[in-house]
């Protein structure tokens, strides 16, 4: 039996090879045969180590941005979906969890962004 620690030194091995790239959008899956169920690791490995990145340091940014919002009621919707969809991520693929992008959601509407297009 292999433990997950195995399994992350294997796909992020496999990530720092393709460093710029990745191992693609659910390459752990090809790669390993299943997710990697470790949202950092996953997203380092889907989109390399530049932009994974990026998209995490943005991802947890956008986290703290919102759960310090002078809304209280955004401020606390923020914290009950960290809790229910963000944190079941280490057991689970942010690919196929509806509650992550339901989370991802209420985190930038509470950021309030101004859309120009």
């Amino acid at each position: 039996m292999i433990g997950r620690d195995n399994i992350y030194m294997d796909v992020l091995g496999e990530a720092l090879n393709h460093p710029i790239t990745g191992i693609g959008l659910t390459g752990d899956v090809t790669y390993r045969g299943g997710y990697v169920y470790n949202f950092f690791i996953e997203i380092l490995s889907h989109f390399g180590l530049i932009i994974g990145i990026l998209i995490i340091v943005a991802v947890v940014l956008a986290i703290i941005k919102t759960i310090f919002n002078k809304n209280p009621y955004i401020a606390n919707m923020c914290l009950i979906w960290l809790g229910y969809g963000f944190v079941h991520l280490v057991s689970n693929s942010y690919l196929t969890s509806f509650r992550f992008w339901i989370f991802l959601g209420k985190v930038l509407k509470g950021l309030n962004l101004k859309w120009k297009l």
